[in-house]
């Protein structure tokens, strides 16, 4: 303590700009064992609120860096530590050092100083005994000096970039409920194929973010850092149900919606809700039940009013488009927290659809509707691209007529389909029976009491006798 003092001393005398951070959770890198676990972490913070409070009574200020850096430390040991797997390497400093990094820049002006307060963030004027407690208890607080004896207590890391300023977000931290290599995956829950109601599928996307100056590259900011990494860190989904004579007929797309994002995050109990910056919701067909922005009603439903959502369709891509756009928005440090799902209830278009009203296709579309209802009544016939003659393409041709042309085209056979088709049905029916997907369905109760646990899956047993006949 007294060493530390000294040197902010000297530095301030030199007219220096002084960030210290304090590691107030001692035991959580290298795992020490309880009593002395709970004696390590009580001794450690009660150091860190010294120091806390000897750097800001001579103009510095502090990060607590706290548990920040444990799981780092603990996912990459040879990385983060040096030979004698006790002090940090290279790359463990390098780590550290991001982490204190928005306090240096704003001390440095390269992000312009807010006397704004968020208080919903819990960022307040304290007496500096206070604010340095205050600190040691929670990771990433800055300690600023202010008008003695008070002190600023922010949480720069959070915080977004002022307006007009691009954003590049160095990984800070990163979710110890870590994707194993190449998953988990996600099933994209928005097909509207009419022999099924397809599952709402739900991702909580996290990744570390903070913000620095003008000028970024694409893949790094001023001092070379990466930009964060987006992690999947809890999924869930429904069982999936037959359209209209299914288990789930009786459930909207909004309850259903909002009982899978519940059970996600569920999985995740040390995240605050409050921390979630934007809920996306893909439905191919966002009409009657589905309608009136349903990420909204599903967010305000859940009690989640404070959380903005949107409604993305892109037919069967609109949940993984949500994917993308969780990714994309921490990629360019828009947030940190973000609710990725998907629904489509067919069962329920019976209340409205936004398609398939009368009279609401565009003229300009006529004559190329006109040829694909031609080559759905011929037998035979191959498919030629109307755009290799200059004409205009159907954009309103329906998912199955694609596949007949996309058949004909590429010389697939009925028969070829049959096999396909009957070999996958009994993988599915022997998954089922299996209970190879238990682990990952969440029940679902409908209106009449009744506990939905298993997928409905294919009227079993499929041969290639009933698919002749389909």
């Amino acid at each position: 303590m007294r060493l530390l003092t000294a040197a902010v001393r000297r530095l301030r005398l030199a007219g220096a700009e002084v960030v210290v951070g304090t590691c107030p959770d001692l035991g959580t890198i290298e795992p020490v064992y309880q009593p002395l676990r709970w004696v390590a972490r009580r001794v450690s913070r009660q150091l860190a609120a010294a120091q806390t409070i000897g750097v800001i009574a001579l103009g510095g200020r502090t990060v607590s860096m706290g548990d920040l850096l444990g799981p780092e430390f603990a996912a990459n040991p040879r990385e983060m530590f040096g030979p004698d797997s006790y002090h940090p390497s290279a790359e463990g400093y390098a780590t550290a050092a991001m982490a204190v990094l928005p306090t240096v820049c704003a001390a440095l002006g390269v992000w312009p100083e807010s006397d704004r307060l968020d208080h919903t963030r819990d960022e307040d004027i304290l007496p500096v005994a206070k604010a340095a407690s205050a600190a040691a208890g929670e990771a990433g607080t800055e300690v600023t000096a202010a008008r003695a004896p008070w002190a600023l207590l922010k949480h720069r890391r959070r915080r977004r970039c002022p307006a007009g300023r691009r954003s590049a977000s160095p990984r800070i931290t990163r979710s110890t409920r870590r994707a194993p290599p190449g998953g988990p995956r996600r099933t994209a829950a928005d097909r509207s194929d009419p022999h099924h109601t397809p599952r709402p599928v739900t991702s909580t996307v996290r990744a570390g973010n903070f913000a620095c100056g003008p000028d970024m590259s694409r893949n790094s900011n001023p001092l070379g850092a990466p930009m964060p990494e987006a992690v999947i860190v809890s999924t869930a989904r429904s069982p999936i149900g037959r359209a209209f004579k299914g288990s789930l007929k009786d459930v909207r797309p909004d309850d259903l919606t909002a009982t899978i994002i519940q059970a996600a995050l569920a999985k995740v109990p040390e995240l605050d809700p409050r921390d979630i910056d934007d809920l996306m919701l893909g439905c191919g067909l966002p009409g009657g039940e589905q309608g009136h922005n349903l990420g909204r009603i599903v967010a305000v439903q859940m009690g989640m009013d404070y959380l903005p959502a949107s409604t993305i369709t892109r037919y069967c891509s609109s949940s993984l488009q949500t994917s993308r756009m969780a990714l994309h928005a921490i990629k360019a440090g828009e947030g940190d927290v973000f609710i990725s799902a998907g629904v489509e209830a067919v069962s329920r278009s019976v209340k409205g659809s936004s398609d398939g009203l009368p009279d609401t296709h565009n003229p300009f579309f006529t004559d190329a509707e006109a040829r694909t209802a031609a080559v759905a009544q011929s037998e035979g016939a191959s498919w030629h691209d109307p755009r290799e003659d200059g004409l205009v393409p159907d954009a309103y041709i329906a998912m199955g007529q694609t596949a007949e042309n996309l058949a004909r085209l590429k010389g697939v056979t009925r028969q070829d389909m049959d096999e396909f088709g009957v070999r996958s049905q009994n993988l599915a029916e022997e998954a089922i029976k299996n209970g190879f997907w238990a682990r990952e369905i969440t029940p679902v109760t409908t209106p009449d009491g009744t506990v939905v646990s298993t997928d409905d899956g294919p009227p079993a047993p499929v041969s290639r006798w009933r698919a002749s006949r389909a």
